[in-house]
């Protein structure tokens, strides 16, 4: 530096305010703040030297912190674009205004019974609401079935009841115990003990059930004491054994009879004195005892028997009904009866007394394996 120059600085500190000189010692103290620098570590040192006037001069050391940057992830769309969402009004059904969804909407008006129902839809035939003054009735998907509503809602379809016999579905329909027909099936008896089941007060006597088909009546007498039905059948001077006997009774849906109980027994044999009913085989009326003259009871096994008990189903096992049913025949017993010179399928031979209106004596024996025979015989229904 020349020397003028010097002197000039010089005369320029000694004439300057007394706060500027104050000022010069603190320049060296302040250190610019440090450098951020982004996207990487950065060790920095760096000196500061300060002339300050005449005197020392004074050198600081700065040193820049380490400072790490965690790097920025930005998402964007494929569009690099924001979308905005906008949201709609939810729909609502019962404010009076028809909106997307809607068939209809009556606002405070919508019901299931009124035009517009209560989810916003059209009251129609088939939707299973029923229209108030509209419709008569609405089964769904089941209009204009049998049992169901019409298929135009205007009432009820074919039903029991309507006088009209539905081919598909009844037998009869609109008919009496008198014609056979159960009024609340639709179908024709089978049995007198359906009859009875269905009307009250009947009186016994001759009726018509169909036991074998519905185009085949049948005449038959019906006991309504107990439901009990028979068929009065006669093949004499021919005899039959029980299976012959079992198969000519299946010809009319019916099978040979036997007794269930002491009342069963008594009525039967008071059908067989009776002239109300012309056996099957007959041109007459016939009263005869011997119409119980064979039955459906048969040896468990051949060979056993239960001699010298009474003959009914709780004392003499070893015998059994043709179709497993509880039976009756008498509360004595017969000596030396029901006799083991028995065989599979074939009946005893029974004697009945009208007097006494019971069995009296019954005998096994195997006939060639056909057991007893009798022209005359009963058929009934279980």
């Amino acid at each position: 530096m020349a020397l003028g120059t010097y002197k000039t600085d010089l005369l320029r500190l000694l004439t300057a305010p007394a706060w500027m000189l104050l000022a010069l010692p603190l320049a060296g103290c302040l250190t610019a703040p440090p450098v951020e620098t982004t996207g990487s570590e950065s060790d920095t040192d760096s000196e500061t030297t300060t002339t300050t006037g005449p005197g020392p001069t004074t050198s600081t050391n700065t040193t820049t912190t380490p400072t790490t940057v965690t790097p920025t992830t930005e998402t964007t769309t494929d569009s690099e674009s924001e979308s905005e969402t906008t949201t709609e009004d939810p729909i609502v059904c019962g404010n009076g205004e028809i909106e997307a969804g809607e068939e209809c909407d009556d606002g405070p008006d919508n019901s299931d019974g009124a035009s517009c129902t209560s989810d916003c839809k059209l009251n129609i035939c088939g939707d299973g609401l029923i229209l108030e003054g509209g419709e008569a009735c609405d089964d769904g998907t089941s209009n204009g079935e049998y049992g169901a509503c019409a298929s135009d809602c205007s009432g009820p379809g074919p039903y029991c009841g309507d006088g009209m016999v539905d081919a598909d579905n009844e037998q009869c329909d609109g008919g009496g115990a008198e014609d056979g027909c159960v009024a609340s099936t639709c179908q024709l008896a089978v049995s007198c003990l359906e009859l009875l089941e269905e009307y009250d007060d009947l009186v016994s006597g001759p009726f018509t059930i169909y036991p074998k088909d519905k185009d085949t009546p049948t005449e038959v007498y019906c006991d309504m004491t107990g439901g009990w039905t028979y068929l009065k059948y006669r093949t004499a001077p021919d005899n039959l054994a029980a299976s012959e006997a079992e198969a000519s009774c299946m010809e009319h849906g019916l099978h040979l009879f036997y007794p269930s109980t002491e009342m069963h027994l008594i009525s039967a044999l008071g059908v067989a004195m009776s002239d109300t009913l012309i056996p099957v085989g007959g041109d007459m009326p016939d009263p005869n005892p011997n119409y119980l003259r064979i039955m459906a009871l048969y040896p468990s096994e051949a060979g056993q028997s239960c001699v010298d008990f009474p003959f009914n189903s709780e004392d003499c096992p070893e015998w059994e009904s043709a179709d497993g049913g509880s039976w009756w025949v008498t509360s004595q017993p017969v000596s030396g009866q029901p006799g083991t010179s028995n065989c599979a399928g074939c009946s005893l031979y029974y004697t009945a007394d009208p007097e006494m209106m019971a069995v009296t004596s019954y005998e096994a024996f195997t006939n060639g394996g056909k057991g007893a025979e009798s022209g005359y015989f009963l058929c009934s229904a279980y």
